[in-house]
């Protein structure tokens, strides 16, 4: 996570931002072993889907949709 926040300072973009959090918690649902028997992984992966929810609304309406739906497969299951 740290490495992922100095790239997005670094990039300075919403939309980077934005793509590379939803990559990062892509990656940490499909974690094996399950990040459900870990507080501390679930917690950080809740934080980043309310953060990411967040970043989305200050973007393009058509973006915005684009998001959602990506945020809205990370959240099935």
């Amino acid at each position: 996570m740290r490495e992922l926040k100095k790239f997005i300072r670094y990039s300075q973009n919403k939309e980077t931002e934005v793509e590379l959090l939803l990559y990062f918690c892509e990656k940490l649902k499909y974690f094996k072993p399950s990040i459900k028997r870990n507080t501390t992984l679930s917690n950080l992966y809740n934080r980043q889907i309310d953060y990411i929810s967040k970043k989305v609304e200050t973007l393009h309406e058509d973006l915005q949709y684009d998001y959602r739906l990506e945020l809205n497969e990370l959240l099935k299951k």
